[in-house]
């Protein structure tokens, strides 16, 4: 199994992009440690497919970088930057509260079932 994961980093180093044309319109995204690398790749091709961003960064600063740099590509970029730190579960309750007021219809996925233990205070 490593030559396909071998070809796959070359792959992405050589920026051959694999994308997917299903539209994200009316879908929120969370994203951590999208102000380099591959999550800033990934916000750059969810972006282009429509979909809202909420990038989760401990320096929002670079966060807001990241936001210039995505913007330039994807003009209609919906990306909302707020800060994070993982490894702080107030910060992750704070970010969780913030996002549950906003999307009062969120559905449940493994990330979520985190936020979820960390709401009902089991660490």
């Amino acid at each position: 199994m490593l030559v396909p994961l071998y070809y796959a980093s070359v792959d992405f180093c050589l920026r051959k992009h694999y994308r997917s044309s299903v539209k994200l319109r009316g879908k929120t995204v969370v994203i951590t440690g999208g102000n380099t690398g591959i999550g800033r790749e990934a916000i750059l091709d969810l972006a282009g497919r429509g979909a809202k961003i909420i990038m989760a960064c401990r320096d929002v600063e670079k966060g807001r970088k990241a936001v210039e740099y995505v913007r330039k590509q994807v003009p209609e970029a919906n990306i909302i930057v707020k800060e994070l730190d993982l490894s702080s579960f107030a910060s992750i309750r704070a970010l969780q509260k913030i996002y549950w007021q906003q999307n009062p219809t969120f559905t449940t996925s493994s990330t979520t079932q985190l936020l979820e233990h960390v709401r009902n205070g089991k660490q």
